[in-house]
């Protein structure tokens, strides 16, 4: 058998791995974090990006009473799953998660919209161009997580009551 038919495609998966690997370090650069105009900055064209400023009708609603629980629960989720928050105040939170395998880094970045009691969520890959819907993803599970979280008390009452004849 000849050895460059085995040589040269270990050579090329070497080189990908090696690009990707770089890839993934240049990502761990900081982001251009913080809002725009009291907003959550744009999505690029790329489709490795999904904000619910562009959508807003899926940002997560609370009633002005849970504002608090609504935020401190989101904290507490993104945690749980994975994330590292790095400034958090009042009303704008950024936190970066991690890619298990290359550790290519995405930034997530929320603000509590006090006038329409909703809470916007971006996230978005540092590098690159798609992300095979990883950051909506994430939004969603977030947005999951944080409706049964505001929702305890409630799914709670229901779980009480006698069954329906």
């Amino acid at each position: 058998m000849n050895i460059k038919l085995i040589f040269l495609p270990l050579a090329l998966l070497l080189l990908v791995v090696m690009a990707l690997f770089g890839l993934a370090r240049l990502s761990q650069n900081r982001a251009n974090a913080g809002l725009i105009d009291g907003k959550l900055r744009g999505c690029p064209q790329s489709p490795n990006c999904y904000s619910t400023e562009a959508h807003p009708e899926t940002a997560i609603r609370f009633a002005p009473e849970d504002r608090e629980k609504a935020w401190l629960g989101l904290q507490q989720i993104i945690t749980e799953q994975g994330g590292i928050i790095s400034s958090v105040n009042d009303d704008y939170l950024w936190a970066t998660f991690r890619s298990r395998l290359f550790g290519f880094v995405d930034d997530l970045e929320a603000r509590v919209d006090e006038k329409n009691h909703r809470i916007h969520l971006r996230s978005a890959s540092r590098i690159g161009y798609s992300d095979f819907a990883a950051n909506r993803r994430r939004v969603q599970r977030i947005q999951q997580r944080l409706a049964i979280h505001l929702n305890q008390a409630l799914l709670r009452n229901r779980s009480d009551a006698p069954p329906a004849r």
